[in-house]
């Protein structure tokens, strides 16, 4: 004898099942009886549940991408439930399927040369059922719904519908055969016979037998919804003995399969291919009961038939055996509870009665107990006091017995069905609550990065002790995506072989158990598969996983397809972007080198001399111009003075200028509005005249106009230059306004507003914030509203139809930043133009310049527990600053002198609370500083209320500093603690992922907010954007390299994630003041 391979190594038998699926029909009994066999074998059992073969409805055909992996690289034998992949496809199709397969195998329902099939005699049971109908009930009109045409056992039904139908002498009539039709369409069916054909049920014909309970179901709901009663006007009759069977308002008599004793004969023959030798294979037929309930008018006396009536045990223990799937074992243990039961009626209440009849209860109750909650008393309860009426008829005093039963026994059957039921409805809520959450998290999933983590968090609950997710990667390999086992987390894994189920690292350490391999599917989109150890043997349950499973994986598919593009987008626009910067920053030296060497070799004024500096200058006009086109154009916008920058910019170049004696501040780039200017002049010079600037203070903005000093340059000649394309581009990068007239250029730029943001129309009254200087100084417009700063402070807001708004800082009082602040806060205000007089020059924006002014004027000290960077102590300079020992010493001399900022390095989080709670209120902030703002960082101060932190990249940040004095004036309140954690969970993300690349939408995912509400809040925070912030980081670290390390300027951009040198030096030096060499050993 010739042994076949054994398995390798101490590792179980690996044994597969495959059929179409584990939910529905006799399926959902099948695969659980193979799941126990294997289980006591210990065996490691695979159920592959692959779908009819290309069923078109549902994505089914998607589940046969399975089949692939059932071959010996993954099991060592196989169960082919064959007969119900089919349905679809012809039986050579369904035949071929199997002989590609490299592995031992055993068919169930569809034989193949040289493997055993194991089947049930399909035709002898349906033969049953029809001459029952005829014999038994005198039915001449019997209807058939017909199966699946392409199922070999459906044919089989049918064959024995007709044979009967001729044995009885009845002749065939068409119109009462349905055409084949799939297992779940029932009702489908009835519609052709009661619908179609206008047969009436009950009258046209008088029984209706149906090739499978699901069909029998589909059928019977149909019937009970046109008021056929069952089994008075029609007799009903199903093959299966399903849960189908018992789930209409009458229990239905069915064919029993033998579902136990098939799948220990399957599983017997797949063990005895496996371990002899090749050749002559058995085939095992097994018999099948009719199975008689009420739907074909039957009693429950007619279901036992003459057994026990005479006495005689055995025939009666047979049939009791039959009618409730008892094994041999519960046959026995059937018979000695019975003799407990007989001894404990005829003891009574003689000596031992007692101990009799508490044996006797126990046993039954225990008996009763496996019996009910192992399904097999489904027929009802009427069977089982029929039972145990006919088990009485052979006892030596039967008045004696029945009246024990009747007593003690009868309540014992209610007792034990209500303790079950109780049971399962408990254990169904725990699992539906379990699911229910999973679901729950599944719809929020948007990265599937978290789902193993999910799985490992809610499958264990559900009795599933391992999960493997594999998901196809973009060149179709599977890939091992996650998920957990009892080694705990399993991380996303390489790509592996489309003939292995898992990795082989992670196969060859499974054991001993059930695994169920669920197709992923969603929209007739194939996404994988799910491999599952699991001890809960519940198809339903294990099919609503796997639907809410590939919902959740689409969705975060398609996010991250969103994702991928959107990356991508900004990569292209950042390589775009830093490769003109690169090329603007390499060409601009070598340009200069050729217009100094011009210069200074005496040529510049000579025709050609003047043609190359000519070209140079386009070349370097042509170059910002595409910068401004992809908003790569640096612009930095400060608030200055423009009567000083005039007048700087004017004289430098020699310009003349008329312009007011004062001018309200301006937002804007100082070095491009002189390139403007400059291009401007540099075009009405080469034409010959002289240069002339002025300069008006209009409502709408700060009107210039650059013409000739004669009159006589014609503007228009010039307005295709490149050049003034690059000074009209500049302007409306400003916001402003560009316009060329027939002998001058006009330039018009914006006032700037409290809120940022473009102003809105500038009609309507100009109003200005009070007190009001004597002598005046403002346009003399006729319609300006003079109000008081104090008046609005106070909560009285303007009543005017405000356009515009005018401050003079040099006459400002306390009450003047209220009142801004007020103003700002309200949006129909705070888009308005803002001529602002007598503002310091440097700021950001308008409301930085006037909340660093009103710092300037804060009342109080700053108290300093342990060390900060200098750069945070000259921030408060001017102010009183004192050191403190400890926290305690804080509590102690913060209520003589009133704190306006708490600033430490080294405070504990418990410390912190102390003092917030105790000694001052949520507007007096605290600052923390740390070198790097880590999650456990973010985890101990989060939530704190009015802290805000402060690291290396904001020490350093003037943005930062004005935020700071902002705060400790109260002119920018700190953000609340629930909003404030999201920006400190930001900066920690950011700061842990600085060297990588990382996109906008990431960071605004890590922290569970869109990306423009939280650019919002973090300027609000810290001054900058969360984009500058990372910039500023990798800076910091680059800074840190240069210094202690010797790697290449090249190696420390790219270790701090930059991807060009040149763009990493540019930025470098506009943040540091100095290029990176320059840091050398700093």
């Amino acid at each position: 004898m010739v042994m076949k391979d054994s398995p390798s190594g101490d590792r179980p038998r690996r044994i597969g099942l495959m059929l179409a699926s584990i939910h529905t029909g006799t399926s959902n009994d099948l695969w659980p009886e193979l799941a126990r066999t294997a289980s006591a074998d210990g065996a490691a059992f695979f159920v592959f549940p692959v779908g009819r073969l290309k069923w078109p409805t549902e994505g089914e055909y998607l589940r046969n991408d399975l089949i692939s992996l059932v071959n010996r690289r993954n099991i060592d034998g196989l169960i082919s439930w064959a007969s119900s992949l089919g349905g679809h496809v012809p039986l050579t199709e369904l035949s071929d399927v199997h002989d590609a397969f490299d592995i031992p195998y055993v068919t169930i329902g569809m034989k193949k040369t040289g493997h055993p099939n194991v089947e049930f005699d399909a035709y002898t049971g349906v033969r049953s059922a029809v001459m029952h109908c005829i014999k038994v009930h005198g039915a001449q009109r019997i209807a058939f719904i017909r199966g699946p045409e392409s199922h070999v056992s459906a044919q089989d039904r049918y064959r024995a519908y007709l044979d009967a139908l001729a044995l009885a002498g009845i002749g065939l009539d068409p119109a009462l055969v349905s055409p084949p039709f799939a297992w779940s369409r029932g009702g489908d069916a009835l519609d052709v016979l009661a619908g179609e054909r206008a047969l009436v049920p009950g009258k046209d014909f008088d029984a209706l037998v149906c090739a499978s309970d699901l069909l029998l179901y589909g059928a019977g709901r149909r019937l009970e919804s046109m008021g056929v009663r069952i089994p008075q006007d029609l007799i009903l009759i199903g093959f299966n003995d399903s849960q189908e069977s018992r789930l209409l308002q009458v229990p239905c008599t069915t064919v029993r399969m033998p579902i136990s004793d098939l799948g220990m004969a399957a599983w017997n023959a797949i063990m005895r291919q496996i371990s002899e030798v090749t050749g002559a294979s058995q085939d095992i037929m097994l018999p099948v009961d009719l199975v008689l309930r009420h739907s074909c008018g039957c009693e429950a006396a007619d279901v036992f038939g003459p057994a026990g009536r005479g006495g005689e045990r055995q025939p009666l223990m047979k049939r009791i055996g039959e009618l409730f799937s008892l094994s041999e074992a519960g046959k026995r243990k059937l018979e000695i509870v019975w003799d407990a039961i007989e001894k404990a009626a005829l003891l009574d209440d003689k000596e031992g009665g007692k101990e009799a009849d508490m044996s006797a209860f126990r046993g039954f109750g225990e008996f009763l107990y496996s019996l009910i909650s192992s399904g097999a008393a489904g027929a009802g309860t009427g069977l089982l006091y029929e039972a145990l009426d006919r088990l009485c008829l052979g006892s030596p005093d039967i008045p004696r017995v029945r009246r024990y039963v009747e007593k003690r026994l009868y309540p014992l059957v209610s007792q034990v069905q209500d303790r079950i039921h109780n049971q399962h409805t408990y254990e169904l809520g725990q699992t539906a609550r379990h699911l229910n959450a999973l679901k729950v998290d599944l719809l929020r999933v948007r990265s599937l990065s978290v789902i193993p983590q999910l799985l490992a968090s809610h499958l264990p609950a559900l009795g599933i002790t391992g999960a493997y997710l594999v998901l196809s990667d973009d060149a179709g390999y599977p890939r091992l995506s996650g998920g957990y086992d009892a080694s705990g987390l399993i991380g996303q894994g390489h790509a592996f072989s489309r003939e292995d189920l898992l990795p082989r690292e992670i196969m060859e350490r499974l054991g001993a158990g059930v695994y169920v391999v669920e197709a992923l599917h969603v929209d007739r989109q194939s996404l994988g598969y799910l491999v599952i150890r699991t001890t809960a043997w519940d198809g339903s349950l294990l099919e609503e996983l796997r639907a809410s499973l590939s919902s959740a994986i689409n969705g975060a598919l398609l996010v991250d397809d969103a994702n991928r593009a959107r990356e991508k987008a900004e990569q292209a626009e950042r390589i775009r972007t830093e490769f003109l910067a690169s090329v603007g920053d390499g060409l601009k030296e070598p340009l200069e080198g050729i217009r100094k060497i011009v210069q200074e070799s005496g040529t510049a004024s000579s025709p050609a001399g003047i043609g190359i500096l000519n070209h140079i200058s386009r070349a370097g006009y042509l170059m910002d111009l595409a910068m401004s086109r992809t908003g790569s154009m640096e612009m930095e916008r400060r608030l200055i003075n423009p009567g000083i920058w005039l007048t700087e910019t004017c004289g430098r170049l020699g310009y003349g200028l008329t312009a007011p004696e004062r001018t309200p501040m301006i937002l804007a780039d100082v070095r491009r509005l002189s390139q403007v200017c400059e291009i401007i002049g540099t075009e009405i010079i080469a034409d010959g005249h002289g240069c002339m600037l002025s300069c008006a203070v209009h409502r709408s903005g700060l009107a210039i106009s650059l013409a000739s000093d004669s009159g006589g340059w014609r503007a228009r000649v010039f307005e295709n230059s490149p050049g003034l394309a690059l000074a009209e581009r500049i302007i409306l990068l400003h916001g402003g306004e560009f316009s060329i007239g027939e002998n001058s250029v006009s330039l018009n730029l914006p006032w700037p507003t409290l809120s940022g943001a473009s102003p809105t129309s500038s009609s309507g009254t100009a109003v200005v914030l009070g007190p009001c200087p004597e002598n005046g100084g403002y346009p003399p417009w006729a319609d300006i509203h003079v109000i008081d700063a104090s008046n609005v402070s106070s909560g009285n807001l303007l009543s005017v139809d405000a356009g515009l708004l005018i401050w003079d800082a040099s006459d400002a009082v306390p009450a003047s930043f209220s009142a801004l602040r007020r103003l700002g806060e309200e949006p129909r205000f705070s888009a308005l133009g803002f001529m602002a007089y007598g503002l310091a020059s440097g700021g950001q924006s308008l409301m930085e310049s006037v909340e660093s002014l009103s710092g300037d004027m804060s009342v109080g000290s700053v108290f300093l527990y342990g060390d900060v960077p200098t750069e945070l102590r000259q921030v408060f300079q001017h102010l009183e600053t004192i050191i403190l020992s400890s926290p305690s010493d804080f509590v102690s001399r913060a209520p003589m002198k009133p704190p306006l900022i708490l600033l430490s390095d080294r405070l504990a989080a418990y410390d912190a609370e102390v003092i917030r709670r105790q000694v001052i209120g949520g507007d007096v902030p605290i600052l923390l500083y740390k070198s790097v703002i880590d999650e456990a960082v973010v985890k101990a101060f989060g939530e704190m209320p009015g802290l805000i932190f402060c690291d290396d990249v904001l020490a350093r940040c003037e943005a930062f500093h004005v935020r700071l004095k902002a705060a400790m004036s109260g002119a920018a309140p700190i953000l609340p603690a629930l909003t404030g954690i999201i920006v400190k969970r930001a900066m920690a993300y950011l700061q842990a992922h600085a060297a990588e690349h990382v996109s906008r939408w990431q960071v605004a995912e890590a922290v569970n907010v869109s990306e423009d509400y939280l650019t919002r809040i973090f300027r609000r925070e810290t001054g900058l954007s969360p984009w500058d912030y990372l910039i500023r980081c990798r800076i910091s670290r680059a800074v840190r390299l240069l210094r202690t390390s010797g790697m290449t300027i090249s190696e420390v951009a790219f270790r701090t994630g930059f991807q060009d040198q040149a763009y990493f030096c540019r930025v470098f030096k506009k943040i540091m003041g100095d290029p990176p060499g320059r840091m050398r050993g700093h």
